[in-house]
Formats: C-alpha cells, sequence, structure tokens
C-alpha cells in the first residue's frame, strides 16, 4: 500500500514537472524578451552634414551688392548663419532658406561667411561650414590729362586713368548752358578733342568711370577753349588773300604850272613862255586865290563873306557921307 502510494506520487510529481516545463516554456516565447530578440536591431542616427552652395570661397563682390547665401543641411533640426562672426538669423527650423545679404553699408574688406546646424533643439553638437567673401564698394578715382580750370584750343588728345580695378569710361561734353554736345562710346579713357568744332567759351566735360563691380565715379572738369580767330581774307586784283595787301607808296608828281605871260616877263627877258602839261593829263587851272569859287575857298566861310564885307563897307561910306552932308545943311541954316 505504501509503495503504490509512493508510485503515484512519483508519477504526479513528474507530470507536474513537466506541466511546468511546458507552461514555462509557453510564456518564455510570449515574453517582451523573445519579441526584443526577434526584432531588428535599431540604427544609430545619422551625422548633420551642411554645405555652402552659394557665394564661393573668395568671391568678389561689389557696387552695394545683394547676394544670395544658399546651403544645402541634412538630419538637421535648425541651422542658422553668422556673417563676420554676427548672428545674422538666429536659429531657424530646417529646411534651409535663401538668405539675401545686403553689402550696401559695409566698407570694403573680406567678409567671413558661417552656416551652422544641429540635429535638435538646444543640442550642443553643431556641425558648420564656412567660407570668405570679398567685398568692394570704393568707386574709382579718375585721373585725366584734361584738368579743370586749363584752358585749351586745336586738337588736344585726352587720356586717362584709375586706381584699383580696371573701369571702362565715358565723357559727355556739356556747354555752359547744360547743353549735352558730345558723348563717348564707353572703353578706355584715350580720345581726341578737336576744339576748333566749338565756339570759344566755357565747357564742362563728365568723365564717368565704372570698374568691373559696377562702382561709378563721374568727374565734372570746367574747362575754356580759345582758339584766335582766322586772319580776315582780304580781297586783292590777283585773288583772295588771308594776309594784309602790301603797302603801296606812290610818289606825288608835281602838277605842271601854267605860267602867264606877265609873269614870264618878270623872270625873263625873252618872249613869253607858256608851259602846259601834255594832252593825255589833266591839271587844274591855277586861278585867283582870292576868287569865291577858288579851291582855297570853297566850303571857307570867309572866302563866301569877300562880297559881304565889300557891300558892309560900301553902305558905311554912304551913311557916313549922309550925315556929313546932313549937319553940314543945318549948320548953313542956322548961319543964315
Amino acid at each position: 500500500m505504501a509503495r503504490r502510494a509512493y508510485q503515484l506520487i512519483h508519477r504526479g510529481t513528474g507530470l507536474f514537472a513537466l506541466g511546468i516545463l511546458i507552461m514555462g516554456g509557453l510564456l518564455l516565447g510570449c515574453s517582451p524578451v523573445a519579441r526584443a530578440e526577434e526584432a531588428p536591431a535599431q540604427q544609430a542616427p545619422q551625422p548633420v552634414s551642411v554645405v555652402i552652395t552659394s557665394p564661393t570661397d573668395t568671391q568678389a563682390v561689389g557696387n552695394s551688392a545683394i547676394v544670395p547665401i544658399n546651403a544645402t543641411i541634412e538630419n538637421a533640426a535648425e541651422y542658422r548663419i553668422l556673417i563676420d562672426g554676427v548672428d545674422a538669423t538666429g536659429w531657424l527650423p530646417a529646411p534651409f532658406q535663401t538668405y539675401s545679404w545686403n553689402t550696401g553699408d559695409l566698407v570694403t574688406g573680406n567678409y567671413p561667411i558661417v552656416v551652422q546646424a544641429r540635429p535638435t533643439p538646444d543640442s550642443l553638437d553643431i556641425t558648420s561650414q564656412s567660407l570668405t567673401v570679398s567685398v568692394n564698394n570704393t568707386p574709382p578715382l579718375v585721373s585725366s590729362s584734361l584738368t579743370a580750370g586749363s584752358t585749351i584750343n586745336g586738337v588736344v588728345a585726352v587720356s586717362g586713368s584709375t586706381n584699383g580695378d580696371s573701369a571702362t569710361y565715358q565723357v559727355a561734353l556739356f556747354n555752359n548752358k547744360g547743353t549735352l554736345l558730345y558723348t563717348s562710346q564707353r572703353g578706355q579713357l584715350s580720345f581726341t578733342l578737336d576744339t576748333r568744332d566749338y565756339a570759344n567759351g566755357a565747357y564742362t566735360a563728365a568723365i564717368s568711370a565704372e570698374d568691373n563691380f559696377g562702382n561709378r565715379t563721374i568727374a565734372n572738369l570746367t574747362f575754356r577753349i580759345f582758339n584766335a580767330p582766322p586772319p580776315t581774307p582780304v580781297q586783292t586784283t590777283e585773288g583772295t588773300s588771308t594776309s594784309p595787301p602790301p603797302t603801296t607808296v606812290t610818289p606825288q608828281q608835281s602838277t605842271p604850272a601854267i605860267i602867264s605871260p606877265a609873269e614870264t616877263s618878270e623872270a625873263t627877258s625873252g618872249p613869253a613862255v607858256s608851259v602846259r602839261p601834255a594832252a593825255d593829263q589833266s591839271v587844274p587851272v591855277k586861278t585867283n586865290v582870292l576868287a569865291v569859287d577858288s579851291e582855297a575857298n570853297q566850303g571857307s566861310w570867309a572866302g563866301q563873306m569877300w562880297y559881304w564885307w565889300l557891300g558892309i563897307i560900301a553902305a558905311g561910306a554912304i551913311i557916313v557921307g549922309f550925315i556929313i552932308s546932313t549937319q553940314l545943311r543945318r549948320t548953313s541954316s542956322v548961319s543964315a
């Protein structure tokens, strides 16, 4: 009896153990540990990458340009842009957006640009890329052979140059009323000015110089043009001459006089001699210089008054005679 009981207990214990093993195996197969072992391994986080696509390193810009900054960032949550050590944007959420950089207020020089990115906000794991941009906002200085305040004439060769980067030029010529007279093609500052095409007076040459970056300078130079007037043409028998005609001195010829017989008789004891000019000569006849119509008295007031003087003297004599005769009659009548 005891033995049979022992056998039953032994068999029951074996079955119980077998049941526990079966249950344990089932439980073990459905546990999280088993699922974890069966699930694929979780991937490690990818590193953040930053690539600046524009501008390029050592690129030169100028003339107050607006420079676009572009970059490609990967595996980042935030980014920011630093220019010359100054935070230009603050932290911004990815993806990267184009940033317009205004260089108008900057002095000429080199400026570093840095783009930073991080995987999560407040992360200290920061990835960055940097480059340097050269900014030139300095306009060229113009040096010209045509100087302000100068006086030029004839044909003048005008040339010039600038400092720094090569530049192209354009020249505009104005008169003192501001009227545009001439405009050159843009190119090198080398041209010929024929001042004889313009009137004498004040003029202004506006010389515009523009460098490779678009920086421009306009230099206004005021000067004067003076060309001596050409000699006045003189009409001669041989044609038109631009020089004064030669001075011709004609010797004075003595006019043969008509000598009267009376004058000849006083000078010579022979017969009267009459000297007359040749037939082709026209000589005025010598007349009495006291004649009113003579050449000496023509236009003379005294000569025209000759007969008046004779009339005045005669009238005065008549009046005096009349007075004397009247006085004598009165004296005779009183005596009687």
